[in-house]
């Protein structure tokens, strides 16, 4: 999977659920990347951050934690 499309497919599951909350806004977002992906971490959550701009996402932080196996999960995403 390439990195854009996994920043994508991250931000869209999480502000579709964000937007369950309206004038709230996404703080923090947690994933586990596995480290048969072929993703960099650093530049997924860059990715974020930039297609974040001007959403409920806006200024939120990823921690992109590796682990071992070939998915993309999103642990959990804290709003406020």
């Amino acid at each position: 999977m390439h990195d854009l499309t996994a920043a994508q497919q991250v931000l869209k599951v999480v502000l579709d659920a964000a937007s369950e909350h309206p004038g709230r806004r996404v703080v923090t977002i947690s994933v586990k990347v596995g480290n048969r992906m072929g993703l960099d971490a650093d530049r997924l959550g860059q990715l974020v951050r930039d297609l974040a701009q001007g959403t409920a996402a806006e200024g939120a932080e990823l921690d992109a934690e590796l682990v071992a196996g070939a998915g993309l999960v999103i642990d959990s995403f804290e709003i406020e």
